[in-house]
């Protein structure tokens, strides 16, 4: 690339972003960064046009009409982000007014950013003003015309002038470069590495990270929902479409909060994104909200907080404008852990976010602890659990690079030792407890049967294998102690964080004492152990430390391991001070973890008897007992259990459907603590004539030892499913029956089970309760069945379609693979047989800048297409050149991979593909093709080819006959091409790209131009409106529904832009509302399956049950930004069947209530005289506490005294109702836990048992 183009690209790149940044700003009012850039534009227009600019605002404050000004030239300019014709002859009228065309009579009006494509000038000032509205509006697509022609001295002057003024924010000062820079550094040295716990190891993060996937909150609730049902949880989750890789975050332009529970991998995550933005070159910051809520604390605003923190290790300060100086990612890891003040700086975010709408905020939190009401317009995704196959490869990944002598045998004793049910949900649900088990993997030693076994065995190891290094300074009793009673005290404090209740002096000086009085020594003596103990914890990776500004702060690593601290501290305590401290606390879900381990620790089995004791005593039920079941679920041992278990039998026969559910389940959970059984008072429960009490019962007989149950109740019950599965509680039966099969007799000759079996296995299961079917039919000779039913089933599409896919994907591989040879060579094959995939890091770095991983099945038989052309092999190579490839270690890599493709008939080349980042330098590779080369690299069948020589020739200056040759291709018609043209148009033909897409938009076949529309707002330059117009109408009329939604994108942009003016909007709107009317009755076929059927009014088949893509969305959009839906259409369509026009609908009314709240007291006054639809009712409750002003009384009565399906809105919703009194809460909930509607009763409890 030559330097001139580079001059140039700088000078557009820069202006772009600040574009991007300007307008933004104005969308919401905010101005105040506006008079920075009266220096740079002067900077700007004097380089440019060679004026002699000066600040006429220094000279004389807010100086009349105009900022800068050349009195040689008598030239004003008024620097300005309101484009529209307001502002201008705002601008006319106070320079006639004030007499300023005296001395400056030539006005230049200067837009920063876009203007609009017409002005109307409504006085005549040609006898004062010399002023011409076609050439004295000036815009930063001027600038970036006008540096085409400049000459070179000036090009390079206007473009350092630019990056240096930008870069220094305008007026940042000097140093802001080297700031960013140095935390850049700091940035990438705190998150390049994720240490080891235990093992004082730090790993690579490319090489530690384990890869983890995102599902929405919502749809993850609906699973687990469903997991109570006809299909486990857990399956579901794996075979679920609804979740999202990472990658996610980069390409969602919403906000976001990440939910997991402690170790699941949240802060890791983040290190993880943080990298990946650093290689990108992308502007993030990374913070944590323990340490902003401790600067919050001392009176700090919350900006000062977020500056504060950021530089907190740092020797330097950052003003407002350098923190958000091209911010483009903010990182806020744990807001649950910011004490008391969770809520507000929820608040804070929330506001922060609205006025930076160009910067992408993902907060971090635990589900406990966080509300989600302040962050509702943020999207919610939770961290899924680790499929245990991705557990096992992932240990022993790890293994491989902490122990390589050691690995196999290392990794056979995690196998073998996660067999246990509870140590393997544990395992896949935290990242951080596999360092852990890591550790004890490596020492042999057993992880035992319970959460309280493992964390047991963790810190026996960490005390026994550091003894010898700190007996003479502290011992290990003094070490458990020690740790026990910091957890206890930071339990305690942890609504005080903010306050720097978590600061190492005041740990310090609240276990001194206790050590003091514990260990009977001097205070000096206990302070000084007390010291060495956290240092010992803090190096083993319990506790961890932050430096902040005013001292160092303290947290749990693992908050788990903090918990179960807490919990032995508390065990040991005296009884009637224990009993006392859980009592009080058992009513908030935020300590029931602590209570469940506190409970599980308690040798004497008092805390259990306690919690059981106060919940029978108690009025309404307290859902202590359940804690008590669980906590001793979780030790595995214990002689209160045999009580605990009579308690629990009260609720199975409860009339609350909740009660009965958590009954359940907690006696399954302690299955093998229980001696007595009372087998004849279940028997006698199961023979209920009501469903619910029967099926409960049994599902606790199904806890029983197998010995103990009655064959004949088991087969029973099994072949009565069939009359139970569509009644009342008929997923409990579902569950029993399944667990029915696992202990039934295997008797071939009972043939009535036998074709039952057979009837479930073929209509009613789900994957994983078919193994179980198919186990026991093939136990009782029923093979050949089975293996018919999964031929006629499964086996075509398997082995036939499968086959043939895996066939054609390889043969994609095995091409890709020659090429690559082609272009590297191989060193001479040596046979290395501990090669590991993980060397192949050139190959991957190869695939990552073609994006082939990412690509789709049909994408890759594309690129298979692609690779038979000679040229195909000039473009991977540029590639390479792209993403810095080592042309040395590639051959290396090579000669190994072709080596294991020879030897291996099962040779799959994307096993050997790493997930890298990668940064590519396409200026560099471009230096390296030809033009004719990239012209047919455009025009490849695949992107995987196509988007690489698109970023190439971008980079290049353009011949004219590439042009011609582009523009000809564009009039082809191949819509691939099209669309790849259309994105490439602004840098090709830059200020002429908006003509040059119109013309083809208005050409013959314009059913091919999709892309186009999508593109065109991109594009720059002249056009004509009337032109616009036409291509408009004719999109928003067209059959093609990709096109439709790109056209209605392309209107709402260009109105954006005041293309047109009244009448014309008016048509243009007034026509697209009648086609979104059309499309609302039109009849769309299914394109996914062959049934020939149409979508639904829902947009989805009735046949194969995929939704269909409908331009409802984009129309909706499109009308309510223009005001073209009014608010009672917005509510009819709020009712929709499809999801989408029920969405948008959705905001739309917020939109309208947050303008004018007493619409929610008219919607209130209408739901009561049922003049308007219910499902309002629910979305008000969604609206924040400044909006519903003075309405609260007014909806908890319609809550109480309307319909059933109102109070069961309310009661969905009531845990995010910051408005309402926990007082209140309790005193709603108390009245519907004793109405007559069994699931109003039941949801009520389920509120009641969490209510904080």
């Amino acid at each position: 690339m030559t330097a001139r183009k580079a001059y140039i690209d700088r000078i557009i790149r820069e202006l772009a972003i600040a574009q991007t940044e300007i307008e933004y700003q104005c969308r919401l009012g905010i101005y105040d960064d506006v008079h920075y850039w009266e220096e740079i534009a002067k900077g700007l227009l004097n380089r440019c046009y060679g004026f002699h600019l000066v600040n006429l605002n220094e000279e004389k404050k807010n100086f009349p009409g105009i900022d800068l000004g050349d009195r040689g030239r008598g030239i004003g300019v008024q620097v300005t982000a309101e484009k529209g014709s307001a502002k201008l002859n705002d601008t006319i009228q106070t320079m006639i007014g004030k007499k300023v065309y005296e001395e400056f009579p030539h006005l230049i009006f200067f837009v920063l950013g876009r203007k609009q494509k017409k002005y109307t000038v409504t006085q005549n000032v040609q006898t004062l003003l010399d002023f011409d509205a076609e050439k004295d509006i000036l815009d930063f697509g001027d600038i970036m015309e006008k540096c085409q022609t400049l000459e070179w001295e000036d090009l390079k002057q206007a473009a350092e002038f630019l990056a240096g003024e930008i870069s220094q924010g305008g007026n940042f000062g000097v140093g802001s470069a080297e700031k960013e820079e140095a935390y850049r550094k700091h940035l990438s040295s705190c998150s390049d590495s994720i240490s080891i716990i235990g093992m004082a190891k730090k790993l690579p993060i490319e090489m530690a990270w384990i890869q983890l996937r995102l599902m929405d909150e919502e749809a993850l609730q609906d699973l687990k929902e469903k997991g109570t049902g006809s299909m486990p949880y857990q399956e579901e989750i794996r075979r679920t479409e609804r979740k999202f890789d990472i990658e996610s975050i980069w390409t969602s332009v919403e906000n976001m909060v990440i939910l997991a529970g402690p170790g699941a991998g949240k802060s890791t995550l983040l290190k993880k994104l943080v990298q990946t933005a650093l290689h990108r070159e992308q502007k993030v910051i990374w913070l944590s909200l323990m340490a902003v809520a401790g600067l919050l604390g001392q009176g700090k605003t919350f900006d000062q907080a977020m500056r504060e923190t950021m530089t907190a290790s740092l020797s330097f300060e950052v003003s407002k404008a350098e923190f958000e100086y091209r911010l483009q990612y903010l990182f806020l890891d744990g807001l649950d852990e910011c004490g008391s003040i969770r809520r507000k700086i929820g608040a804070e975010i929330a506001s922060w976010a609205a006025a930076h709408p160009w910067v992408r905020v993902v907060v971090t939190s635990r589900p406990l602890g966080y509300d989600a009401a302040a962050l509702s317009d943020f999207r919610h995704m939770a961290i899924l659990p680790m499929d245990f196959e991705e557990c096992k490869n992932y240990v022993g990944k790890l293994l491989e690079k902490l122990v390589p002598e050691d690995a196999r045998q290392c990794a056979d004793w995690f196998e073998k030792h996660t067999e246990n049910r509870n140590i393997v949900e544990l395992a896949s649900k935290s990242p951080l407890l596999m360092g852990f088990l890591l550790q004890l993997s490596i020492k042999r030693i057993d992880f035992g049967n319970s959460r309280i076994e493992l964390y047991s065995r963790v810190m026996q190891e960490w005390l026994q294998g550091s003894s010898r290094q700190n007996e003479m300074k502290i011992s290990e009793v003094e070490l458990m102690c020690g740790i026990e009673a910091v957890a206890y005290y930071m339990t305690n404090a942890m609504e005080r964080v903010h306050e720097g209740a978590w600061k190492k002096e005041k740990i310090l000086s609240a276990v001194t004492p206790w050590l003091q009085r514990e260990l009977n020594c001097s205070r000096m003596a206990a302070g000084r152990k007390a010291e060495y103990m956290l240092k010992f914890w803090d190096e083993r990776g319990i506790l961890e430390k932050n430096y902040l500004e005013n001292g160092i702060q303290y947290r749990f690593l693992h908050l788990n391991i903090g918990e179960y601290l807490t919990g032995k501290y508390i065990s040991e305590m005296e009884p009637d001070e224990a009993e006392k401290w859980v009592l009080a606390r058992s009513g908030s879900a935020k300590w029931h973890e602590t209570i469940r381990m506190a409970v599980a620790c308690d040798d004497s089995g008092f805390l259990a008897a306690s919690l059981g004791k106060h919940e029978e005593a108690a009025e309404l039920p307290t859902g202590e007992v359940f804690l008590a079941a669980e906590g001793l679920a979780d030790r595995q041992t214990g002689a209160e259990a045999q009580n605990i278990y009579k308690s629990l039998l009260r609720f199975v026969v409860s009339d609350n459907e909740e009660l009965v559910k958590r009954a359940v389940s907690a006696i399954q959970g302690m299955r093998a603590l229980i001696r007595e059984w009372d087998t004849e008072y279940l028997l006698e429960l199961m023979k209920s004539p009501k469903r619910r009490i029967a099926d409960a019962a049994y599902g606790v007989y199904l806890c029983m030892q197998r010995e103990e149950m009655d064959q004949s109740i088991l087969r029973q019950h099994f072949l009565d499913y069939k009359g139970r599965a569509e009644h009342a509680f008929g997923q409990r039966s579902y569950q029993n029956m399944v667990e029915t099969v696992k202990y039934l007799q295997r008797n071939p000759k009972d043939r009535e089970v036998i074709e039952t079996a057979k009837y479930y296995y073929g209509n009613h299961c789900s994957m994983h309760d078919m193994e179980i079917l198919g186990e026991f039919l093939y136990e009782v000779g029923e093979q050949e069945w089975k293996k018919e039913w999964d031929k006629r089933y499964f086996s075509v599409f398997d082995n036939e379609t499968m086959q043939k896919a895996f066939q054609r994907i390889n043969a994609v591989n095995d091409a890709l693979l020659n090429v690559m040879i082609e272009i590297y060579g191989m060193d001479v094959p040596i046979k290395q047989e501990d090669a590991k995939s993980e060397e192949c890091l050139e190959c991957s770095k190869l695939a990552q800048g073609l994006q082939y991983m990412q690509a789709t099945i049909p994408e890759l038989y594309a690129f298979g297409v692609d690779l038979k052309q000679p040229y195909c092999k000039n473009v991977i190579g540029a590639v390479g050149v792209a993403v810095g490839v080592d042309a040395g270690r590639i051959k290396n890599e090579l000669s190994y991979l072709h080596r294991k493709c020879q030897e291996n008939p099962e040779f799959r080349l994307y096993r050997y593909m790493k997930d890298v980042i990668v940064s590519s330098d396409w200026s560099k590779a471009a230096e390296g093709i030809d033009e004719e080369t990239l012209l047919k690299g455009i025009a490849a069948y695949s992107e995987i080819v196509a988007l690489p020589c698109m970023n190439m020739l971008v980079q290049q200056d353009g011949k004219e006959e590439t042009k011609q040759a582009l523009l000809k291709m564009l009039y082809a018609e191949n819509e691939d091409v099209i669309e790849r043209i259309g994105m490439m148009a602004p840098y090709i033909w830059k200020e002429k790209s908006a003509e040059i897409i119109l013309n083809r938009l208005l050409h013959e076949s314009p059913d091919v131009c999709a892309g186009l529309y999508r593109f065109f707002p991109e594009s720059y330059g002249k056009f004509r409106i009337k032109d616009w117009m036409e291509a408009m109408l004719w999109g928003v009329s067209n059959d093609n529904i990709v096109l439709v939604q790109n056209a209605c994108i392309c209107i709402k942009c260009g109105l954006q832009q005041e293309y047109l003016d009244g009448e014309a909007k008016e048509e243009l709107l007034s026509f697209c509302k009648e086609q979104f009317e059309t499309w609302l009755q039109r009849k769309v076929k299914c394109t996914n399956c062959d049934a020939g059927a149409y979508l639904d009014e829902s947009g989805f088949c009735p046949e194969c049950h995929v939704g269909g893509n409908l331009p409802y969305r984009a129309f909706m959009e499109l009308l309510i930004n223009n005001r073209r839906l009014d608010y009672q259409e917005l509510i009819r369509y709020g009712g929709h069947r499809s999801s989408d026009i029920s969405g948008v609908a959705y905001e739309g009314i917020k939109s309208f209530w947050e303008e004018n709240p007493q619409g929610i007291g008219e919607i209130l006054e209408q739901i009561k005289e049922d003049k308007c639809p219910k499902y309002l009712f629910g979305w008000l409750l969604t609206m924040p506490e400044n909006v519903i002003g003075g309405y609260q009384k007014q909806i908890v009565d319609v809550a109480e005294k309307e319909s059933r399906e109102l109070q069961l809105v309310f009661l969905e919703k009531m845990n995010g109702l910051e408005w309402l009194p926990v007082k209140e809460k309790r005193e709603y909930l108390k009245k519907m836990m004793c109405s007559a509607d069994a699931e109003v009763k039941a949801r009520a409890t389920k509120v009641w048992l969490v209510l904080e």
